[in-house]
């Protein structure tokens, strides 16, 4: 009987444990997301400071001429929007007596012009 005992013991023991060994394998969302976020972190420090060359062939994104054209065309959509916010800004401190002002000098300015090419 002794024995019997002694092997349900370790028996149940060894079911606890894995049941532990189960429950701590489980992880919560937030944790879950925790970890998601560490990995996704780890790859992009990996990824910018070259690490992955094994995986990646930087001499081809290097030597695409199209993703130059991309950015291009980006720093080009940045320039003329940051043209646009400070004509914005401009035309906000502008009170409206000084924006009719200029108004009236550009018209003069194109009559003037109309005159000329009429003479």
């Amino acid at each position: 009987m002794m024995g019997s005992d002694h092997q349900d013991d370790a028996t149940n023991g060894a079911y606890s444990t894995a049941k532990q060994h189960n429950e701590r394998e489980t992880l919560s969302a937030t944790e879950m997301q925790d970890q998601m976020d560490q990995f996704t972190y780890i790859m992009q420090q990996r990824t910018l400071l070259g690490e992955d060359h094994e995986h990646l062939d930087y001499s081809k994104i290097d030597n695409d001429e199209t993703l130059d054209d991309h950015w291009q065309r980006e720093a080009s959509h940045d320039a003329e929007r940051d043209k646009l916010n400070k004509e914005v800004d401009d035309l906000r401190k502008e009170t409206p007596k000084s924006f009719c002002r200029k108004d009236l000098a550009a018209l003069d300015g194109q009559l003037d012009e109309l005159e000329k090419s009429d003479a």
